[in-house]
């Protein structure tokens, strides 16, 4: 699990969907009551999230 903030909302339950290498795609409940999907790269020195 991770914690995550947009828009205010912040992730009170998370889980990964995929995994590969730098990749990880998840699926999120927000405290908003909002269900969304998060995709995160990350590598030594760089990092984004969609």
């Amino acid at each position: 699990m991770f914690a995550a903030s947009v828009g205010g909302a912040n992730a009170q339950e998370s889980e990964v969907l995929f995994s590969h290498k730098h990749w990880q795609v998840s699926v999120v409940g927000w405290d908003d009551g909002s269900i969304g999907c998060v995709a995160e790269v990350t590598a030594p020195g760089e990092s984004f999230s969609i």
